[in-house]
């Protein structure tokens, strides 16, 4: 398939006699072209089910799919199947694991990062997968704070080759965001920063950012590179607009505000904000790597 490298993995629900049932599709939409995924092992009903993409177009044109697939209802049993587009084919089953409920691995909120496939955990500990090798690794996760501070969601990203990890704690209304990063060895993460959100409120007093109780203010936090390498800016997304704290200057900045009327999300019993909704951001650039098929 020729065309800009740019992927997207999604998926598509519908509902037959029995159960949901979830299509997948790898397309390319600069060519808008698309290949639906046939899985050699369908799940079981009602199991657990997770599709992620491995995909970097900056080293190779070629992509895999890989599937977290439950054993066994509500077992903690898993196994991996891995597709290659290299190959075209599918290995299953090329591993068998079993977590604890504890851990608490969020399998639909993975990134991957230097060849490696990762997923987000509200737990002590998580997994990551080097794709190459097919090899299941444990990783630590940052340990939730204690006290008066209420740790609500995390959100989980990477940019320029490290992993970043950004959790929401609330005391009362006040809100501030922990900016961790983890160590090159997966040894620990280190915190990097802290914001409290208040700050943001100073700088755009329109937007409700912690002043609810189980609530943020914002659907998704992503990460990107500044102009130094060492730091990186935090993009949130905010009742439909899109603003980001630069490290650089230590300051809170509007990247996009669509306007009035523009906010996506249907309202909710108590609040009507498009932060109700949770939405986890994916980066999108181009290179010229050519696709022949997909």
């Amino acid at each position: 398939m020729k065309g800009f490298s740019t992927l997207l993995l999604f998926s598509s629900k519908f509902n037959d006699d029995d159960n949901n049932v979830s299509e997948y599709f790898i397309c390319n939409p600069t060519t808008k072209q698309f290949k639906k995924l046939s899985f050699l092992q369908n799940p079981i009903k009602d199991g657990e089910f997770y599709v992620s993409l491995a995909f970097d177009p900056l080293q190779s044109p070629h992509y895999k799919i890989i599937v977290v697939r439950e054993v066994l209802k509500n077992s903690l049993i898993f196994e991996l199947d891995i597709y290659a587009s290299e190959s075209d084919g599918w290995k299953v089953a090329t591993t068998i694991f079993e977590t604890k409920e504890g851990d608490c691995i969020k399998f639909e909120d993975s990134v991957f990062c230097n060849g490696k496939l990762h997923w987000n955990s509200y737990g002590n500990q998580s997994l990551y997968l080097d794709v190459e090798k097919e090899c299941l690794q444990m990783m630590p996760m940052p340990t939730p704070l204690r006290g008066n501070r209420l740790e609500i969601y995390r959100y989980f990203g990477e940019s320029g080759g490290r992993l970043y990890l950004a959790a929401t704690c609330h005391a009362y209304i006040d809100l501030d965001l922990y900016v961790h990063q983890m160590a090159s060895d997966y040894s620990h993460w280190f915190l990097k920063h802290r914001l409290n959100m208040g700050d943001a409120m100073e700088v755009f007093p329109e937007l409700n950012l912690g002043c609810h109780p189980f609530s943020s203010g914002f659907s998704g936090v992503s990460f990107v590179g500044s102009e130094r390498k060492e730091e990186v800016k935090v993009v949130i997304w905010a009742d439909g607009k899109i603003i980001c704290y630069d490290f650089n200057d230590g300051a809170w900045k509007m990247i996009h505000d669509p306007g009035l009327g523009l906010k996506i999300g249907t309202p909710i019993e108590y609040f009507n904000h498009l932060h109700e909704q949770r939405f986890i951001p994916y980066k999108y650039f181009e290179s010229v790597y050519v696709f022949e098929d997909m």
